[in-house]
């Protein structure tokens, strides 16, 4: 029996995405894929290209291959039609986006350490106004701020020379822009000395004393970042070139990037291995502890209610409860909402995100969604925070129109005569208000002083004494019934 030949079943055009300035070009290559699992066969010599949008690049055939040219601003599609099959490139792939200008410039990677000796090649980035990044690194100008700690090719590709620091600067000549009009103090690169310690982490901007617990969900991935620390010097840098390992491969494996993904319920230790100088993470500045929580039960505010002032704000967070009891705070993974954006409005995502701002009094329900796995707080079992805006009080103040000094803050009157009183409400975080109308008015002994309120003409609270003797009058503010006022008043005969 024939061996059966593998069918072509898809084909992609390289690069998948890319950016050109205007007169740039990008070689262009096309992979296929086949239906027995095959990948990444080169079959350029056997397709035609093609472009709709011929205005914006030019196709261009070469010696050497087939190049797309910008020509004018804007977005292009490069097709690939197989000569054999007619089968087309898939349409996610081939776009070119040509711009004009650049609006700035950036430089990665942004932190490098070397060895004297060592090499790095550094890559220069224009960014255009829509954000597009278009890699300018053979068309700039390269050069370091201090020539006896590093040196600098025309391809970016540094040297170190002796311990110290310096600064990687790139030129564009064509914009005139340079990386360091807007970031001075970036890339850095530190020629140091050896090796002498490893540590995992969530984070590459510092070295952690406590170590973190990350808690993932079911197929939940996390980035961790394998931090070096050299002779002299006490800040970290990203490492490349390490070995990763988990001690628990089934529950939590990790990818030669230092990936780790939630496979299975259980606990494992991440750790990293430096194969040149043998050092490791664990022998070093320390492992991470990975725990796969499982799957998602539902997902919860805190705090379920709270009371918030006006013009004030509040951190509200989020957590996924997992199948095993423990939470994982998500708070900066979710995006917020508010049901009422009048009464309070909630930082949807991002470093901020789930920090609320009472706007005006009322009442908004916030919610939480996670769209990594499509569950949000509305679901069953789920938890929404209740939120109240209103200006809290904390002390209420009675005091008459005209003023009876002389009595210790006491009024006296006469049977027959009227009192005409105001109250003052102040309120947490020190601002205050007249609420002759908002309180709620008693008086201890209504034989002696009975409490009514003003005409159109005089919008003030009047006591009327009534009878002689001795009576308390008290103001309550709705809704926060421990927050009163009180003044006492004699009534002469």
């Amino acid at each position: 029996m024939p061996a059966r030949v593998a069918a072509l079943s898809r084909l992609t055009v390289h690069p998948s995405v890319a950016g050109l300035r205007v007169g740039g070009e990008v070689q262009l290559r096309v992979f296929a894929e086949f239906d027995d699992g095959t990948t990444g066969i080169d079959i350029t010599n056997d397709v035609r290209f093609r472009t709709r949008e011929d205005d914006v690049i030019e196709l261009q055939q070469r010696s050497d291959g087939i190049y797309a040219v910008g020509l004018t601003g804007g977005k292009a599609l490069v097709e690939a039609r197989h000569n054999t099959t007619r089968m087309l490139s898939d349409k996610m792939t081939g776009q070119i986006e040509v711009v004009a200008n650049l609006e700035r410039m950036l430089v990665s990677p942004s932190r490098v350490a070397l060895g004297v000796g060592e090499t790095k090649r550094f890559k220069a980035w224009g960014v255009a106004p829509g954000g597009s990044l278009i890699n300018i690194s053979s068309a700039v100008q390269w050069s370091v701020s201090d020539a006896s700690v590093a040196s600098i090719d025309n391809s970016g590709k540094a040297k170190g020379l002796a311990p110290g620091e310096t600064l990687v600067v790139a030129l564009d000549p064509v914009s005139g822009l340079a990386s360091s009009d807007f970031f001075p103090d970036r890339p850095l690169l530190a020629v140091v000395g050896g090796l002498i310690g490893l540590q995992v982490n969530t984070t590459s901007l510092r070295f952690w004393t406590v170590a973190p617990q990350v808690l993932l969900a079911a197929s939940e991935t996390k980035e961790l970042k394998g931090l070096g620390r050299f002779a002299g010097r006490e800040d970290p840098f990203k490492q490349s070139g390490l070995t990763w390992s988990s001690s628990d491969p089934r529950a939590v494996p990790v990818s030669r990037s230092g990936v780790a993904t939630c496979a299975e319920p259980g606990v494992a230790t991440i750790a990293v291995w430096e194969p040149q100088s043998g050092l490791t993470s664990t022998g070093t500045l320390g492992d991470v502890e990975v725990v796969c929580a499982g799957n998602i039960l539902a997902m919860v505010i805190e705090p379920p209610s709270l009371l918030l002032d006006v013009d004030r704000t509040r951190q509200v967070r989020a957590y996924r409860i997992m199948e095993d009891g423990s939470r994982i705070d998500v708070t900066r993974k979710v995006v917020w909402s508010s049901s009422d954006e009048k009464a309070a409005r909630i930082n949807e995502s991002g470093s901020k995100g789930g920090l609320i701002l009472g706007r005006n009094q009322g009442e908004t329900t916030v919610s939480a969604f996670d769209a990594a796995f499509g569950i949000s707080t509305n679901d069953v079992g789920g938890v929404n925070s209740m939120v109240t805006v209103a200006r809290v009080p904390t002390s209420l103040r009675i005091f008459p129109v005209v003023a009876q000094p002389g009595l210790g803050g006491n009024l006296e009157g006469a049977v027959d005569e009227i009192l005409r009183l105001k109250a003052k409400v102040t309120y947490r975080g020190g601002a205050t208000e007249g609420v002759n109308r908002t309180v709620i008015w008693s008086s201890s002994n209504t034989d002696v002083v009975r409490m009514g309120v003003g005409s159109e003409a005089d919008p003030v609270n009047w006591a009327t004494l009534v009878g002689a003797g001795d009576a308390t009058l008290t103001i309550t503010y709705p809704g926060f019934p421990n927050i009163k006022g009180t003044i006492e008043v004699k009534v002469l005969p």
